[in-house]
């Protein structure tokens, strides 16, 4: 059964497992989050929708920290989504984190017709995923404080 997205509240709320449609474009007024959620095996069908102005922020305390907007996935599919105005604010200091707009780790996941527009507080690259295992990625788009960049890291 297919749950339908209105609003940035409803985005975060979604459960591990589930199918997801975005039904409107989605302003997130520079709502501040670390994360949507930490593990994703569901669908999210942006059915051509605009997610924006929405700011990533956590504090980076160690390596191998991540931040993203859902830390994992597994067998995910996300589709037909642009993500406009995302800035990802953190202070990493001496640590390397896992920093991937989308995702940090995933595995055995589809992603289709994804636009990303990100900026990154310490000027770092960003990709759309950090670490990316099996996974089938086409029509992808990510720039980084007005930069393309790589759609994976590691792949």
């Amino acid at each position: 059964m297919t749950e339908y997205i209105h609003n940035i509240d409803e985005l975060l709320k979604i459960s591990r497992k589930g199918t997801y449609e975005i039904v409107n474009d989605i302003d997130c007024e520079g709502k501040s989050i670390s994360k949507i959620i930490g593990d994703f095996s569901g669908v999210i069908d942006g059915a051509g929708h605009i997610i924006k102005n929405l700011i990533l922020h956590d504090e980076i305390w160690g390596d191998e920290q991540t931040l993203a907007l859902f830390y994992s996935m597994n067998r995910a599919e996300i589709k037909n989504i642009n993500f406009d105005n995302i800035c990802m604010d953190y202070t990493r200091g001496v640590y390397n984190p896992r920093i991937g707009a989308l995702a940090g780790v995933c595995a055995d996941c589809i992603f289709d017709n994804i636009v990303f527009s990100v900026s990154n507080s310490s000027n770092d690259d960003t990709t759309l995923v950090y670490e990316a295992s099996n996974c089938k990625m086409q029509n992808i788009k990510i720039v980084c404080n007005g930069k393309e960049n790589p759609v994976a890291k590691y792949n």
